[in-house]
């Protein structure tokens, strides 16, 4: 496991996360909680929740229970506050959407592409933007295996992508 972060760390400092076309997109920081009242604020989570499973021990898909999980997993119930999950809704999605526009630009992916077409640098590259965008307001980087920042980021690049018009059955 530290030898996949490693290689993930050094990955992220090889690419070029500049371009001249492309601006990087902030992650709006809350008011409703606030940088000094975050209870992530500088924390340094491991990577040690594991993606949960349904009784079949299928990995779920999408949806935001899954985050719910991994807060209250983190923080455990007696400093939960589930507007803290309210407000991770409210920013995280336009700023993954932000992601993709970003990295369609910086890194020529197509507008007709998912997730799945993206290369594993690329999907890594995106993965440590995102977590590293909300890593003061959400604990994804105590998701083994990246799995809260590639749920996300799953979920934009299909809401963000345009059907291509060859074949026009889509």
């Amino acid at each position: 496991m530290s030898n996949r972060i490693a290689d993930l760390e050094q990955t992220v400092e090889h690419l070029n996360l500049g371009a001249a076309s492309a601006q990087l997109p902030t992650y709006p920081q809350s008011t409703a909680i606030g940088m000094e009242a975050s209870p992530f604020n500088g924390i340094q989570l491991r990577r040690v929740v594991l993606h949960p499973a349904d009784n079949d021990g299928r990995l779920r898909q999408f949806s935001w229970e899954l985050y719910d999980i991994l807060w209250q997993h983190v923080l455990g119930n007696n400093t939960w506050d589930h507007s803290y999950l309210t407000t991770f809704k409210q920013n995280v999605m336009p700023f993954a959407d932000g992601l993709v526009d970003y990295m369609r630009q910086t890194e020529n992916v197509a507008v007709t592409a998912t997730w799945s077409d993206l290369t594993d640098t690329q999907q890594r590259k995106a993965i440590v933007l995102l977590e590293d965008g909300v890593v003061n307001e959400y604990p994804l980087k105590a998701c083994a295996g990246y799995w809260g920042a590639r749920l996300i980021l799953v979920r934009a690049f299909f809401k963000k992508k345009i059907p291509s018009q060859a074949g026009g059955t889509e």
